[in-house]
């Protein structure tokens, strides 16, 4: 599965943002480091069993309360992305990266467990 980030220019095209450039990456070449950081956010236990719901309001109140910690992380995981870009991406981008990154995230802690209990 791919993850994307589009970068919207300052000019409009018919009342609407152009995009400038698009940040892709595949959530396979995420960083443990950066898989970790998704999961200090997240309740590992509870994790599983979050609606899509529940992880937008997560994604929601990241964004709103942790702009730092968010920017690292899609820096990280969008290689060449500059902080200038970021500030181009509109926010319901950032929040679905975000909530791809914390389902890839419990998907990855999923595997591990199941290969230690073979």
């Amino acid at each position: 599965m791919d993850l994307k980030l589009n970068i919207y220019s300052t000019e409009k095209k018919e009342g609407k943002r152009v995009i400038e450039k698009t940040y892709t990456t595949n959530t396979y070449s995420l960083l443990w480091g950066t898989v970790e950081d998704f999961l200090n956010i997240l309740e590992l236990n509870n994790a599983k069993s979050m609606s899509n719901e529940e992880l937008i309001n997560i994604a929601f109140n990241l964004v709103t309360n942790a702009k730092d910690q968010v920017n690292e992380l899609l820096l990280d995981v969008f290689d060449g992305i500059t902080e200038a870009e970021l500030r181009m991406a509109t926010f319901k981008d950032i929040v679905d990266v975000l909530i791809a990154c914390f389902k890839y995230s419990i998907a990855s802690i999923d595997i591990l467990r199941n290969s230690k209990n073979v």
